[in-house]
């Protein structure tokens, strides 16, 4: 009798950065090879984190489903197949890390989280995401202002936003800023830093000599060879307090030079 061992897989793909596949195999590799081999998606499939597991993959992968199921069975991908039987999909409508943590209290209880894994993206997948989300952001704010875009965001990034914005006009009296349609631009005697907002995360674009910078997967990256809104070559992905504090460095960098 063989052992049941494999990896359970949490797979994202920008192209419905809403759903992440969750499922379980014996070839990562091949599994993504399998599902990237396919040209109607304008964007690859990438591992966001795995676990390992070394006997009864398959009861761990259907307790998975069963936990997510039991707190709402609406967040499963199902599909009617032209016989008219239900078919369940691996696909769930849950945050990437929502979907880690139920991971997590699994591999709490198997005593293995050392066997838990998050893949850290390359940055060719960073570039993909944000390239996904520019569409999904302009599709669905291409009417509607920058206060109009503030009213739509999470709580949360309203008042962070909020905090950055005030830490901007802080640094001097001769801080001012100007508003348009996409961003907000604060200046002293040239623009320095310009500030987009997304529904779970601010975006800034800071004016700074780009070989100057140590960037950092996720949260800064050299934008001048990419096409970008605002005046600044460094982008700086901010979605939280920690964030924000790693930023400051850079804003008060690019205040000083400007």
């Amino acid at each position: 009798m063989t052992e049941d061992k494999g990896l359970i897989y949490i797979l994202t793909n920008p192209s419905f950065p809403n759903y992440q596949k969750i499922g379980k195999t014996t070839d990562l590799k091949g599994r993504l090879r399998s599902l990237n081999d396919k040209s109607c998606l304008p964007f690859s499939f990438r591992v966001y984190a795995t676990y390992q597991i070394d006997s009864n993959l398959s009861v761990v992968e259907a307790e998975i489903f069963k936990i997510i199921d039991s707190v709402d069975d609406t967040l499963r991908a199902r599909e009617e197949s032209e016989r008219g039987n239900l078919r369940q999909r691996e696909f769930f409508a849950i945050d990437k890390e929502k979907a880690f943590s139920v991971l997590q209290s699994i591999a709490k209880l198997r005593g293995d989280t050392h066997k838990l894994k998050l893949i850290t993206p390359t940055q060719k997948e960073v570039e993909e995401e944000v390239i996904a989300e520019e569409i999904e952001d302009a599709v669905k704010y291409v009417h509607k202002d920058f206060d109009e875009k503030y009213a739509g965001v999470d709580r949360n990034i309203q008042e962070l936003y909020d905090k950055i914005r005030d830490y901007i006009l802080s640094l001097s009296n001769d801080v001012s800023v100007n508003k348009t349609k996409i961003y907000e631009a604060f200046r002293k005697t040239q623009h320095f830093v310009c500030a987009k907002l997304r529904l779970s995360k601010i975006i800034l674009s800071v004016k700074l000599d780009v070989n100057s910078v140590k960037y950092e997967p996720g949260f800064s990256r050299d934008t001048s060879n990419i096409g970008h809104w605002g005046m600044g070559n460094v982008e700086v992905t901010i979605k939280n307090e920690a964030d924000f504090e790693k930023a400051k460095t850079l804003i008060e960098r690019a205040y000083k030079e400007n």
